[in-house]
């Protein structure tokens, strides 16, 4: 199978998951004005005495004021979500008894079966007429038909468009007959005609048979009819709280007239389908549904360190930086993961960070976000002048695209956080603040909360912003709201004073532009080159300490190769001179030879006979003759050898003057390197005084060392400056290029053109080009998954410059692919070890359909195992391995600098989830992170709760003791607001908050108790993504019914993230005997009781006090 036709098959899968996806209502606990319920008997017998907007008396009868303006919002075909479980099981033969009890609570505690759900959905207005603009239909009633109808081979967009059409004829029909008046035959018909577009039938979705048929249920928003201007623009933008459940745009998509309400995914996966078959998917999306071939070395070992050093060598740096504290550096995996990104994500692709609680995830995205606004802002300055930065049309030239920023999550709380955060002057040190005014004032209107159409004042300094640098959009309510504040509100009407408070500094980009001055380009342009070159001057010394550490290194081995050569030398002049001696010791020797043999043959001669004894050859003379030849024979051989070693002696004289020379060249070559090393060395100490010594890379270190990961290398306080004054000019830049192109009458023409794209309706803007005119002003833009789609619904394929996923592992896989098929550039952020992603459909549903595509390779991809996350890091090359449960498991590039909680948090995360691999910031080893005692309840504790469950895992006493815990807090001073109380079951939290509700009267000092119990208490998933002072985690369960506690136990991951919601105290309430024993919640409950026993409770009971029996 081929990558492309495999990556196909992938999302034909999760595209078939989609249409079962259940549109959840907003449960009626969370409504102001509790919605009405009405099924078909009532409408009937009733007629339209049944709804409200025919008189006066009806709305009163619904609890309405007739005084004031209302708003309705009709769900129609009501039915139980728990209708998808059964369908399904009587359909694929599931039943609930093969499941194992721990299987059983992990899909309750998943899967979203409580509450109802509806076919569709749209607007009412105080008269009672619909908006058929405002339809919304779901997919779950019409695949749901398909299954029951075995037509799942139908279960295609395609299908799903055609049957859609066929529905709008219907209804045309339907509207032409009755009106747009919702009168009680109208709303009967609308609800029938529903039923028989899904296939189904009324009974089908009953959840007890011959029960009253579900009809709709009604929702209202009332508001004063006549509104100040603030409220009346802020009413038409957004007529009713913004739900991140709710489906909320009306979008052309594919020229579908009917939007869907269930998923938000199904529109982008087919896209993303077409865009694979025709070849036009980026890398990102692609390396997404692939498999990874090649993994470099695991980061958490000591065989990685090289690759570390690699990735943060001082030309790597980036330029810009966040401008939080510069005597904080980022930690060496923080730093690590934004050089990896920048070198892999040059061009286009996909990165992974896996990221512990508290190890700087929101941090690592500030300083990517700060290095592409010096990126662009580079191309700003290499302009002549501003226009040059437009083309012909007041587009901007594509030099300074590819930039834009998304931050998208399906996490609500961590995409509002990261945009309200980004602003504020809490997120940047107070030494840059003065420095730091990117559109402040239009900042500010965007950040300050409204309370009846008025903005109010900022009051607390930290919270008003220093810059536009982001915003939260997504949802059509929360777009609307945006530009409503950006492009129209006037706090100060048409009179803005100079001098505004800081608290009260609120303009809309208009004013802004008109009554706050900025440099002019040119000096803009000056300042961000002149603290470029700073910055690069800074970075050229650390390159060249590198290298001329490594020049100096060379260096000494050579001069040491060069000493070691010196004894060879020696070693060859000694062995001359030896042989030297030998051979003038021969040549002497053989001299004292020729000259005795002389002597003889000179002695010899006076022995000479006469001439009679030569004449005739006497033997005397012969004998004589002889022995004058043999003296002679032996001088001449004699001389022959002193001549022949007086040739080895002239050349060994030879070659001892060529040793001398060669060995006083070599002296010289010693002196000369020697003289090199010491230059170096004088620059290397020079270079020195400018270089941190804890900034440079100890090559003794070990990867699991406290000081080693706690401080990236080359960082320090004055490089941290420079670089965050890098960031800080390139923001003014930006500004004073916008300043001075909005003069541009085709520029200003696209500014104005931005609120109708911000509605993602008109084709004929180029959406694409205005967008990227907004990301100019607006820098980052955050979204949740949810609305992505819709509020980028015309833009292509690599449309964005880059997306970054927040909280990757509670994200569903299929949840990012239209963020991964538009952006060129994606960075994946998450942990998989903390909340793992809902379930969108039964386990046994999702187990058929990803069969249907992917056969054996289902459970590769299947959503039930696999989170954003995960599958990023599947294919990140870069990333170590962990043991979870026991099995190796491969995590993108890991962060373990901890800096959030102290103990007994961080101790019970850390050996829970992690191998005891994180490291604590802010103190020298883990062994000194402290405990505190709470201010108002003690040491943290283990409150034992004894009872029998009376609900799923709820029992009456732990309502009692978490009621006890929060009294003593009350009473003592202390603010609910600062807890947070969290379970590991829906049923407990939902029977704590009635229990709360009903004994809570003790807790009413605390003016914020409705809001406490409405936001405070929650699932652990509620609450992932945020954090407290305090955390009270609920367990639940009894020794007769201890399967919750199995389930809850069977990974780290529920009692990581509810432990480390807490930075500063935990208190846990359950019956130990239930808990001490399970895994993990063995440590939580040691590390506990490690602590003393807080003092008794103070004598007033808090439910006595209301309640005679308890």
């Amino acid at each position: 199978m081929t990558n492309q036709q495999r990556a196909i098959d992938v999302l034909m899968a999760w595209h078939r998951i989609e249409f079962f996806q259940v549109y959840a209502l907003p449960s009626k606990d969370d409504e102001e004005l509790i919605p009405r319920d009405i099924n078909f008997q009532e409408l009937q017998h009733q007629g339209d005495q049944a709804l409200p907007w025919f008189t006066p008396h009806n709305l009163r009868q619904f609890g309405l004021d007739p005084e004031k303006a209302t708003r309705y919002t009709l769900n129609l075909g009501l039915f139980d979500k728990s209708a998808l479980i059964k369908i399904v099981d009587q359909t694929l033969g599931a039943s609930p008894s093969s499941l194992s009890t721990q299987q059983a609570i992990e899909i309750e505690q998943r899967l979203d079966s409580e509450g109802e759900s509806c076919f569709a959905q749209l607007t009412v207005d105080e008269h009672g007429i619909i908006d058929r603009d405002s339809l919304m239909v779901s997919t779950l009633p019409w695949a749901l038909g398909c299954l029951l109808n075995q037509e799942l081979a139908s279960l295609t967009y395609g299908h799903f468009r055609r049957s859609i059409k066929d529905l709008e004829e219907h209804m045309d029909r339907v509207f032409a007959e009755h009106g747009a008046l919702a009168n009680a035959q109208l709303i009967s018909r609308l609800v029938t005609l529903f039923y028989q577009w899904a296939n189904l039938d009324y009974r089908t979705l009953l959840p007890v048979p011959d029960s009253p048929v579900p009809c709709i249920r009604l929702s209202y928003l009332q508001f004063e009819r006549k509104p100040s201007p603030d409220q009346r623009a802020t009413n038409s933008a957004r007529p009713r709280e913004a739900d991140p459940n709710e489906a909320e745009d009306e979008t052309d998509i594919n020229d579908t007239t009917i939007p869907i309400l269930n998923s938000f995914y199904i529109e982008d996966i087919e896209r993303a389908i077409n865009s694979i078959r025709q070849g036009k998917a980026g890398q990102g999306l692609m390396r997404y549904l692939s498999q990874l071939a090649h993994r470099h070395v695991d980061l958490y070992t000591d065989q990685a360190l090289p690759l570390i050093a690699q990735h943060l060598s001082p030309e790597r740096t980036p330029a810009g930086r966040w401008p939080s504290s510069p005597q904080y550096n980022m930690s060496l995996m923080q730093q690590f993961a934004v050089n990896t990104t920048f070198k892999e994500l040059e061009q286009e692709g996909l990165m992974s960070v896996n990221g512990p609680p508290g190890t700087g995830k929101t941090t690592l995205l500030r300083d990517i976000i700060a290095e592409n606004l010096v990126e662009r802002a580079k191309r700003l300055a290499a302009l002549s002048y501003p226009a040059q930065g437009l083309d012909h049309n007041g587009y901007l030239i594509a030099s300074l695209t590819g930039f834009e920023m998304v931050v998208a999550s399906s996490n609500n709380a961590a995409v509002e956080n990261i945009s309200r955060e980004l602003p504020q002057n809490d997120s940047i040190d107070d030494a840059y603040r003065s420095q730091m005014t990117f559109f402040k004032s239009v900042a500010n209107q965007l950040a300050a909360r409204k309370r009846k159409g008025k903005l109010q004042p900022i009051l607390a300094p930290e919270q008003q912003c220093w810059g536009l640098i982001s915003a939260a959009m997504g949802a059509k309510a929360k777009r609307d709201d945006f530009s409503q504040r950006f492009f129209f509100d006037k706090y100060y009407g048409d009179n803005v004073p100079a001098s505004r408070p800081d608290s009260s500094d609120f303009l809309n980009l208009w004013k802004h532009f008109k009554h706050v001055t900025c440099v002019s380009f040119s000096q803009a342009k000056r300042d961000f080159e002149q603290a470029l070159a700073a910055f690069e001057q800074a970075r050229a010394r650390q390159v060249r300490f590198v290298t001329l550490k490594q020049d100096l290194n060379a260096k000494q081995q050579q001069v040491q190769a060069l000493q070691q050569a010196s004894s060879g030398f020696v070693e060859r002049r000694d062995s001359v001179e030896h042989q030297l001696r030998q051979q003038e010791s021969q040549v002497a020797s053989l001299s004292e030879q020729i000259d005795a043999t002389q002597d003889s043959i000179s002695a010899q001669a006076l022995q000479r006979p006469g001439w009679f004894a030569r004449w005739f050859n006497t033997a005397k003379s012969r004998q004589y003759n002889q022995q004058l030849a043999a003296l002679y024979q032996q001088s001449s051989l004699l001389k022959a050898k002193r001549n022949n070693h007086s040739g080895q002696l002239a050349t060994l004289r030879s070659e001892l003057s060529e040793v001398a020379m060669q060995q006083q060249a070599h002296e010289r070559q010693i002196e000369s390197e020697q003289h090199a090393q010491r230059a170096l060395q004088a620059e290397w100490v020079a270079l020195s005084q400018h270089i941190h010594p804890d900034s440079v890379p100890k090559p003794s270190a070990a990867i699991d060392q406290a000081s080693l990961q706690q401080n990236a290398y080359w960082q320090e306080r004055a490089i941290n400056d420079l670089r965050s004054t890098v960031f800080i000019t390139a923001m003014t830049l930006h500004q004073a290029w916008l300043y001075e192109v909005k003069r541009h009458n085709a520029f200003k023409d696209k500014v104005f053109q931005l609120s109708d794209c911000l509605k993602a309706k008109p084709h004929e803007l180029n959406s694409h080009k205005l967008w990227q005119i907004l990301f100019m002003f607006v820098p980052v833009i955050s979204t949740t998954f949810a609305s992505l789609g819709r509020m980028f619904a015309n833009l292509e394929e690599q449309s964005i410059g880059w997306l970054m996923i927040d909280e990757a592992g509670q994200a569903v896989p299929q949840a990012a692919i239209g963020g991964l098929w538009r952006a060129k550039r994606t960075v994946v952020v998450g942990d998989p070890l903390q909340i793992e992603p809902v379930f969108t459909a039964p386990p046994v549903l999702v187990d058929h359909l990803m069969e249907l595509s992917l056969g054996d390779e289902k459970q590769q991809w299947s959503p039930e195992n696999w989170s954003v996350q995960e599958l990023a890091d599947r294919v990140n090359p870069y990333g170590c391995s962990l043991t979870v449960q026991g099995r190796a498991k491969w995590i993108g590039i890991p962060l373990w600098v901890h800096r959030r909680c102290i103990n007994p948090m961080f101790a019970i995360a850390n050996k829970a989830a992690y191998q005891e691999r994180m490291i604590h910031g802010n103190h020298v080893d883990n062994r000194h992170v402290p405990s505190v005692v709470h201010g108002q309840l003690g040491h943290n504790r283990w409150v034992q709760a004894d009872g029998q469950c009376v609900r799923k895992q709820f029992y009456p006493e732990l309502g009692l003791e978490t009621l006890k815990i929060l009294h003593r807090l009350v009473s003592q001073g202390g603010a609910l607001k600062d807890v947070y109380v969290i379970s590991p079951f829906k049923a407990v939290k939902h029977e704590l908050k009635q229990y709360l509700r009903q004994h809570g009267q003790a807790l009413q000092q605390d003016k914020g108790l409705a809001t406490f119990i409405k936001h405070n208490i929650g699932t652990v998933h509620t609450f992932q993504g945020k954090e407290s002072h305090t955390v009270i985690l609920v367990l639940g369960c009894d020794r007769n019914k201890p399967g919750g506690a199995v389930w809850a136990s069977s990974k780290p991951n529920l009692l990581n993230v509810a432990v480390t919601r807490a930075k500063k105290n935990l208190f846990v309430v359950g019956d130990s005997r239930v808990w001490a024993d399970k895994l993990y919640f063995s440590d939580c409950f040691v590390q506990l009781n490690e602590r003393p026993e807080c003092p008794d409770s103070p004598a007033v009971d808090p439910v006595s006090s209301t309640e005679d029996t308890m």
